[in-house]
């Protein structure tokens, strides 16, 4: 979840096995009671260039029918406009957290495998 807000999802347009809107509300009020959820530590969609300018480099997967998937889309948006070096990976046909089916799903594995590749390199194992 990038925006705790729930400004960003498109119901309409995902038919997410996993998640509902309404789940993601209450999830979003019982994460901080009370908060202004659209302050940008919260929900990073809000924040503006200067506040994302100078973050790592990010990986973000989206599956094509994950409730989440536009908020994915539009944080990889705001941080490359930022100058913050995004790859943006979309998994056509899969829902959200697909990846927890690995050993039993072929893309959950390969997803994990991309993962695994793109953290390589920006990863340092102290031995």
């Amino acid at each position: 979840m990038t925006d705790l807000t729930r400004g960003h999802v498109l119901a309409t347009r995902h038919a997410d096995p996993v998640l509902t809107g309404n789940w993601l509300r209450a999830n979003a009020r019982d994460y901080a009671p009370g908060a202004d959820l659209s302050d940008p530590l919260l929900s990073p969609v809000h924040a503006d260039a200067a506040e994302l300018a100078g973050l790592p480099p990010v990986l973000v997967h989206v599956a094509e029918q994950d409730l989440l998937h536009d908020e994915g889309v539009l944080l990889a948006e705001r941080l490359r406009a930022a100058g913050v070096t995004v790859d943006l990976v979309e998994h056509p046909g899969l829902w959200h957290v697909h990846h927890v089916q690995a050993g039993q799903l072929r893309a959950a594995d390969e997803s994990l495998a991309a993962v695994g590749a793109w953290l390589r390199p920006h990863v340092t194992v102290a031995s």
